[in-house]
């Protein structure tokens, strides 16, 4: 693959092959048969199509920057119309009466409005709000609308009021490297079916699906002495969930956790570990 021009090829002057730093060139084409005069054509010549080149290269090389710009402006108004899909949908309102819908046994605890409202801003959440724990809390809470307060919140229309534990994180609330790992097995998978509803890309839930899944059964578990394998793998996922948040809000950039990144595993194993 050629090498990422930095100059436009235009811009560089025709050299002059009578200097004396030609000349090595020059006497090589004479001793060949050349006269002086077209060993000099010959010169100039290989210099024109070798620019020749450089211009066809720079010329791909200039769309191809115009059409990642192009890409780039697209995918900033897409993200921005989905922001504004999300923004729509937050709006307090009854879901669509179904009179064919019953009831059921069937039934998944509810998660916090606290935590609900960080994964619909695609924001970072402790896994603990999705441990039957936390979603206990929830359902006592959601079932105590007469003793709820409330607070003054920045709504679509400009403020409004909004109950406090919309806003309030839970005082149990414990980081991910506190977890179980039973506790983690519970939370992480109920987090990818939230993300689902959420409006999560399709892609990103199913790489931290990946990635919850490749911690569940990693090697380090069985390490020695027992019991610490496991806090540092919960270790590692609150550290890499943190930074993969940290680099797609700052940096805008997606990063790809389903493959284990071993330096900060043994990094972590040895914040664990002394």
């Amino acid at each position: 693959m050629a090498a990422r021009l930095l100059v436009d090829p235009d811009l560089s002057p025709e050299p002059v092959f009578e200097e004396d730093s030609y000349e090595p060139l020059r006497e090589a084409l004479i001793a060949g048969g050349k006269s002086l005069e077209e060993a000099i054509e010959v010169l100039r010549q290989s210099w024109t199509r070798r620019q020749d080149t450089l211009r066809a290269q720079w010329a791909q090389q200039v769309q191809q920057e115009a059409d990642e710009r192009e890409a780039e402006e697209l995918a900033a108004q897409e993200e921005q119309q989905e922001y504004q899909r999300d923004a729509a949908k937050k709006k307090a309102k009854f879901a669509p009466l179904d009179m064919d819908q019953v009831l059921s046994g069937d039934y998944r605890p509810p998660i916090a409005p606290y935590a609900l409202r960080k994964m619909d801003l695609k924001d970072y959440i402790e896994l603990w709000y999705f441990t039957p724990e936390a979603t206990d809390e929830a359902k006592r809470k959601l079932h105590s609308v007469a003793e709820e307060t409330y607070t003054i919140a920045k709504i679509e229309e400009g403020l409004g009021l909004r109950p406090a534990t919309a806003h309030s994180p839970s005082t149990k609330v414990k980081p991910d490297s506190e977890l179980s790992l039973l506790e983690y097995v519970r939370a992480w998978r109920r987090y990818i079916e939230v993300a689902t509803e959420c409006g999560w890309p399709a892609a990103h839930v199913k790489m931290l699906g990946n990635f919850f899944f490749a911690v569940e059964g990693h090697p380090f578990l069985d390490r020695e002495p027992r019991g610490l394998g496991e806090r540092a793998l919960m270790l590692y996922v609150e550290t890499a969930r943190l930074r993969w948040h940290t680099i797609d809000r700052q940096e805008h950039k997606g990063v790809n956790l389903g493959v284990i990144a071993m330096d900060l595993l043994d990094e972590c194993w040895g914040k664990v570990r002394y």
